[in-house]
C-alpha cells in the first residue's frame, strides 16, 4: 500500500512538473511576441502601417495570445485533476485517498498563485487561483453526495478550510477576483449540501464565520461588495434556523443552536462595526448600515420567537444602546466630528434603546418612557443645539404614538366608525399626547427666527402633525361624548369632526403667522387637501343637505 501511494505521488509530482514546464513556454513565448511586436513598432515609419486591413494589430495579438495561453493552462490543470479521478474511478488506490490526492492537487494551484503573485504575472496568478477553486469545491460536492466519504458535516468544515485557504492566499496577493469565487463557490456548495442534508445549524454557523471573515477582509482591501454575498445568506440561514428550532419538531438542542447563532449574527457584526468606527476610525458605509439593521432584525424578530415574545434581556440591550450614546458624544464627536460615524452610532443607540425598553413592560410603562426620553432628548438638543438630540426626540415621540395607541385613536376618531373604541382610549394616549405637546413646544421655541436647511425642520414637522391629530380627536371625542352633545349618528358626527378640523387648520395658520414658525405653515396645506378627500368621500356620502351645508361652512373658511 505505502509503495503504491509513493508511486501516485511521485505521479501527480511529475505531472505538476509538466505543467509548469509548458506555463514557462508559454510565458516565453509571450515575452517573443510582445518583443517582436515592440521591434516592429519601432521600425514602422509615421503614418505607415505593415498590418493588412482587417488584420490585428501587435498588441491585439499579444493580448489574443496571453489569453488564449492562459485558458490553456487552465484545461492543463483540469486535465490533472480529471486524470486523478480517473485513476480513482479505476480503483488504482482508495476514494479517500484519491480525494486527499484531489485537495492537495487544488493546494499546489494556490502556491502556483502565489509564486505568479511574486513574479509579477497577475494573470497567471487569477487563472491558477480559480483553477484551484474549480477543481477543490466540486471535489468536496462529490466525496459528500456521489462518493459518501464525506458526511455532510465533515464537507462543511472541508469546505471552511478550503475557503479559508484560498481567502488568506487571495488576500495576500491582492487577488480581488480569486477572492470572489472562493466566497461564491463557498456560499454555493454550503446552499447544496443544506438541499441534500439536515444541517441548517452547521451551515448558518459557517456563513457568520465567512460574513465576517469577508467583512474584515474587505475593509483591508477596500473590496467594498464582497462581504454582502455570505451576509445576507447567513442573514436568511439563521432565519431558517430559527424556523426549524420553534417548529413543533424542534428539541432543546436545536433552540440552543438557534440562540447561539442569534447571538453570534448581532454581537458578531455589531461588534465588528463598532471595532471599525471607534478603534480603526474607519468612515461607515452602506454595507455597515444595511448588515446592522438586517441583523438587529433578525436578532429581535427570533428570540421574540424563541422566547414567545418574552425572555429578552432588555436591560443590556439599553445599556448598549446608553454606551453607543456615550461613545457618539465622546470618541465619535472627537474624532470625525458629527459626520457619518456620529450620525451612524448615535442612530443606533436610539434603535437599541427602543429594542431593549420595548420589553421592560406594559403598554403604559414603555410609552410612557418614550415619550419620557422624546422630551428630555429635544429639550437637551435644544439647550445645546444639537439637531441630532432634537431628531431622536421626534423618533421617540413617534414611537411612543404608535406604542401607546394616540396614532390609532386619532385616525378613529377623526376617520373611523362612529362606535369605535375611540370614544373611551387607554391612558397611555393622554400620557403620550401632553408630553408630545410640550416636546412640540421646546423644539418650537427653540427653532423660531433660525435659517436652517429643511431637513433640520422635519423633526418639529412630525411633532406638529402628531400634537394637532391627537387634539383634534381629543376634541372631537369630547363633543361626542354623553356629557356634552352624546352625538352618535354618522351625519352628526361627520359634521363635528369637519368642524373640528377646520377650527384646527385656522389655528395653524393663525400661529404660523403670529409666532412666525414655519413648520405650522408646512402642515396647513396637507391637512387642507386631506380635509378636502375627507369631505369629498364621508360627509357627501353619508351627510345630510343641513351637515352638508355646515361642512362646506367650515372647510370654505378655513380655505379663506
Amino acid at each position: 500500500m505505502d509503495e503504491r501511494l509513493d508511486i501516485l505521488e511521485e505521479k501527480v509530482a511529475r505531472l505538476a512538473d509538466s505543467v509548469a514546464r509548458l506555463e514557462q513556454r508559454l510565458e516565453a513565448f509571450e515575452v517573443g511576441n510582445e518583443s517582436r511586436g515592440t521591434r516592429n513598432d519601432r521600425t514602422t515609419p509615421t503614418g505607415a502601417s505593415n498590418t493588412p486591413p482587417g488584420a490585428q494589430t501587435p498588441a491585439a495579438a499579444a493580448t489574443a495570445t496571453r489569453f488564449l495561453s492562459l485558458v490553456g493552462r487552465s484545461l492543463l490543470v483540469l486535465a490533472g485533476a480529471f486524470l486523478l479521478r480517473a485513476l480513482t474511478d479505476s480503483g488504482a488506490f482508495p476514494m479517500s485517498v484519491g480525494i486527499m490526492l484531489g485537495l492537495v492537487y487544488a493546494a499546489v494551484w494556490l502556491v502556483a498563485m502565489r509564486l505568479s503573485a511574486r513574479g509579477g504575472r497577475s494573470r497567471s496568478g487569477v487563472f491558477h487561483g480559480v483553477c484551484s477553486a474549480v477543481v477543490a469545491y466540486p471535489l468536496i460536492w462529490e466525496a459528500t453526495t456521489a462518493f459518501k466519504v464525506l458526511s455532510t458535516e465533515g464537507a462543511v468544515l472541508a469546505v471552511a478550510g478550503v475557503t479559508a485557504v484560498g481567502l488568506a492566499v487571495a488576500w495576500g496577493c491582492s487577488f480581488r477576483l480569486v477572492a470572489w469565487v472562493f466566497t461564491a463557490a463557498a456560499v454555493g456548495t454550503i446552499v447544496a449540501l443544506v438541499t441534500v442534508a439536515p444541517i441548517t445549524a452547521v451551515a448558518a454557523g459557517f456563513l457568520v464565520l465567512l460574513g465576517l471573515l469577508t467583512f474584515w477582509i474587505a475593509r483591508s482591501r477596500d473590496w467594498l461588495l464582497l462581504p454582502w454575498l455570505p451576509a445576507i445568506v447567513a442573514d436568511l440561514f439563521v432565519m431558517r434556523t430559527v424556523a426549524i428550532a420553534t417548529a413543533p419538531s424542534g428539541n432543546a438542542g436545536s433552540l440552543m443552536a438557534a440562540r447561539l447563532l442569534l447571538a453570534a449574527l448581532v454581537l458578531g457584526y455589531l461588534g465588528t462595526v463598532a471595532v471599525q468606527v471607534l478603534v480603526r476610525r474607519r468612515p461607515v458605509d452602506a454595507f455597515d448600515v444595511v448588515q446592522t439593521v438586517l441583523a438587529l432584525a433578525v436578532g429581535v424578530a427570533g428570540i421574540a420567537r424563541l422566547d414567545a415574545g418574552g425572555g429578552l434581556p432588555g436591560a443590556a440591550v439599553v445599556l448598549a444602546g446608553v454606551a453607543c450614546y456615550a461613545a457618539a458624544f465622546t470618541v465619535v464627536e472627537r474624532d470625525s466630528g458629527r459626520g457619518r460615524n456620529f450620525v451612524y452610532v448615535s442612530s443606533l443607540a436610539v434603535v437599541l434603546i427602543l429594542i431593549g425598553s420595548s420589553y421592560l413592560g406594559g403598554e403604559l410603562i414603555v410609552s410612557g418612557l418614550w415619550a419620557a426620553l422624546g422630551l428630555l432628548t429635544a429639550f437637551l438638543g435644544s439647550r445645546s443645539d444639537r439637531m441630532t438630540l432634537t431628531a431622536h426626540g421626534a423618533v421617540f415621540a413617534t414611537a411612543a404614538a404608535i406604542h401607546g395607541g394616540l396614532f390609532s385613536f386619532a385616525i378613529d376618531a377623526l376617520i373611523g366608525p362612529a362606535d369605535g373604541a375611540w370614544r373611551q382610549p387607554p391612558v397611555s394616549v393622554h400620557v403620550v399626547l401632553a408630553t408630545v405637546i410640550v416636546t412640540a413646544v421646546v423644539v418650537a421655541s427653540r427653532l423660531r427666527h433660525r435659517e436652517l436647511r429643511w431637513w433640520f425642520r422635519l423633526p418639529l414637522v412630525a411633532l406638529v402633525v402628531i400634537s394637532a391629530a391627537g387634539l383634534c380627536a381629543e376634541v372631537v371625542r369630547l363633543l361626542a361624548s354623553p356629557s356634552l352633545f352624546a352625538i352618535d349618528s354618522v351625519s352628526g358626527l361627520a359634521m363635528v369632526r369637519t368642524g373640528v378640523v377646520s377650527a384646527g387648520t385656522l389655528v395653524l395658520a393663525t400661529l404660523a403667522a403670529r409666532l412666525e414658525i414655519s413648520e405650522l405653515r408646512w402642515v396647513v396645506y396637507p391637512l387642507l387637501c386631506a380635509h378636502g378627500f375627507k369631505i369629498v368621500l364621508q360627509d357627501l356620502p353619508a351627510g345630510r343637505p343641513l351637515s352638508i351645508a355646515v361642512a362646506f361652512l367650515f372647510y370654505g373658511a378655513a380655505l379663506i
